[in-house]
């Protein structure tokens, strides 16, 4: 009886040494994987920093051979404004508050209405 569960202690610790070594395998695998990744990135960025730093050279010698205009050309008139089309009427229509008029003295209360603004000479 104690042979067999030494047996099958023997054979669970097998299996259990197994599976953590194939564990350890993937781990390793990803962790190759993550640093070629970094890798790649980094070999990436630093031509894209040469590139750049190679373009902004480029810039500053074809901008420092061009002398600057000495006048601003006149920027376009700007276009007339769309044809806004009939006025709308209807329940749908925008509303739009009526045209108060007041006098002098401000509305009439006298007659009931308002009383249109007299036009002044100075």
């Amino acid at each position: 009886m104690y042979k067999m569960m030494a047996q099958d202690m023997n054979q669970e610790l097998r299996r259990s040494s197994s599976s953590y070594q194939n564990e350890i395998r993937c781990h390793q695998k990803r962790a190759e994987e993550s640093w070629m990744a970094a890798e790649f990135t980094q070999r990436k960025f630093q031509n894209l920093w040469r590139e750049n730093d190679h373009i902004r050279l480029t810039l500053a010698k074809v901008e420092s051979q061009f002398q600057p205009f000495t006048g601003v050309p006149s920027a376009p008139p700007v276009p007339p404004a769309a044809h806004r089309g009939p006025e709308v009427q209807g329940p749908f229509a925008p509303a739009s508050p009526p045209t108060v008029h007041w006098g002098p003295e401000g509305p009439d209360h006298r007659l009931g209405h308002w009383v249109p603004m007299k036009k002044v000479i100075q």
